[in-house]
């Protein structure tokens, strides 16, 4: 009899486990805060469809999806040139528009990145 106790107590363990493996938060956010002295034109987040027309210095957007996500990107433009300022993440330059490499967003995690003045 304690054998099956034991049995049993191994299985409900074991399944209680799966349960919880599969119930975990999936997707996130991404948000794009511009804390730079500069105006940036155009941002996007490709995470859920978030677009502004312009991002202000000291404000931010921000975009949420409900699974998890490999391939999330973020764009703006910058009138004044990419050598003025610093961002937290990869990402290039073409044509005065910034783009991020891909970002991946999951298991409820939030991804920020940063626009900021670069320090001389």
């Amino acid at each position: 009899m304690k054998s099956i106790q034991i049995i049993a107590g191994v299985m409900a363990g074991a399944l209680l486990a799966l349960v919880l493996a599969g119930c975990g938060p999936t997707g996130g956010t991404l948000t794009l805060v511009n804390e730079s002295s500069y105006l940036l034109s155009s941002p996007s987040i490709s995470l859920g469809g978030g677009r502004e027309g312009a991002l202000s210095p000291g404000q931010w957007m921000q975009s949420s999806i409900d699974k998890n996500a490999v391939g999330a990107t973020v764009e703006f433009s910058l009138a004044e040139g990419e050598d003025k300022i610093t961002v937290s993440h990869g990402g290039s330059w073409f044509l005065a528009r910034w783009t991020s490499n891909l970002i991946g967003v999951r298991d409820g995690e939030a991804v920020v990145v940063t626009v900021t003045n670069k320090s001389n």
